[in-house]
């Protein structure tokens, strides 16, 4: 503890599992423990331990008892901050979860952004209603006032709505079995820490078996979360990139540069200046011609230089042309899923699912861009 106090910054909590019950007659139901009396008061002299009930993280199968052996802990100046603390029960793991609430000053909740559920499309009778829906919502708004695009970007709102509804509803339905499953297994755990019944660790195994399966479903969709952040901000300036790069930092350090004269430069304010000396004549037009004029010229004169092959009028013709049923039948067939979703939410599954409803208006909306249309911001 000495040593991690030393470089701390901040509140130091300091969790995990011990392997050592702090009051072996409270922390064990055998109400003793094989570790030395003197580690377990050379322990109690530097920790603060507020729980002064019975109760237990741990059970182990070979030696058939409870045990209290992970611990969460605080300074004691800091111990005001805490707000809630208790033994959950043991589900997926080995162990009981240790939840500990403490006030902070400099959390900041964050407005998320709605992203599409992808196991909502698992679900059979809520892609058949989704379905319905936007077929619906297409029949009730092609009118000649509204443009194909508009008629597009709007079909994802009706398309989120119900979206939104039905994982609302089976939100519902998962905690409440959650509940139901969580309620059961506290009142065997306790009956087992009890008793020791082998009838009742049989019935809290199958329990917990049962909560796993329904936890797989959160877990999924946590993967997907974080699988978009690092998409997200993974080309951005931030913590994330800079973690990343504080461990290539070392290998990647580069020593000397050389102008474009042929100087060489190791001091890291000359390679600045070098830089610097190089973008600015780069991307800085001459301020004695219109920029616009000379920024044509330097592109024409670039295509003209290293393009030497220039499309047949057929060629042109078949880029040009609409955008084919067939086409985007293969396009959408062989991109894969996975993919991080756009600004809408809409992952490209939804896109998969909802295939033979979304084309005729998806064609609709892209085609009429080429005669003046717009897509909506």
């Amino acid at each position: 503890m000495s040593v991690v106090t030393d470089f701390q910054d901040g509140t130091l909590v300091v969790g995990g599992d011990f392997n050592l019950p702090l009051d072996p007659k409270l922390d064990t139901s055998r109400g003793s423990t094989c570790v030395p009396l003197s580690v377990i008061h050379s322990t109690r002299l530097t920790l603060l331990d507020s729980t002064t009930t019975r109760d237990y993280t741990h059970y182990s199968s070979l030696h058939k008892s409870y045990s209290r052996i992970d611990h969460i802990f605080l300074p004691f100046a800091q111990s005001h901050l805490i707000r809630y603390a208790a033994i959950g029960s043991q589900t997926w793991s080995d162990h009981c979860p240790v939840d500990v609430e403490l006030n902070s000053c400099l959390y900041r909740p964050k407005a998320s952004h709605w992203r599409l559920n992808e196991t909502l499309l698992s679900d059979q009778m809520v892609l058949s209603g989704l379905k319905e829906a936007v077929s619906q919502y297409f029949t009730d708004n092609s009118v000649p006032d509204v443009t194909p695009p508009l008629l597009w970007e709007a079909h994802k709102a009706t398309a989120r709505g119900y979206l939104i509804k039905q994982g609302a509803r089976l939100k519902r339905e998962r905690t409440a079995r959650q509940e139901d499953l969580m309620a059961q297994i506290r009142i065997l755990e306790a009956s087992h820490k009890a008793t020791s019944s082998e009838e009742d660790y049989v019935r809290l195994s199958a329990l917990r078996a049962d909560l796993n399966s329904l936890l797989n479903i959160k877990a999924q969709r946590s993967f997907t979360h974080y699988k978009h952040l690092f998409f997200e901000h993974g080309n951005r300036c931030g913590r994330l990139l800079a973690r990343v790069l504080r461990k290539k930092r070392s290998s990647a350090y580069i020593s000397k540069i050389m102008d474009r004269s042929g100087g060489k430069h190791s001091l890291p304010s000359s390679m600045l200046g070098a830089f610097r000396s190089h973008f600015h004549s780069l991307y800085n037009l001459d301020k004695t011609t219109p920029p616009t004029l000379t920024l044509t010229h330097k592109i024409e004169t670039y295509l003209q230089t290293h393009v030497k092959r220039k499309l047949s009028i057929a060629h042109r013709q078949f880029i040009e042309a609409p955008i084919t049923d067939e086409e985007l039948h293969i396009a959408i067939k062989d991109t894969p899923t996975g993919k991080a979703p756009g600004p809408d939410g809409m992952s490209l599954l939804y896109y998969k699912k909802l295939l033979d409803t979304l084309i005729p208006q998806w064609l609709s909306a892209f085609n009429s861009l080429t005669q003046g249309g717009c897509l909506h911001p």
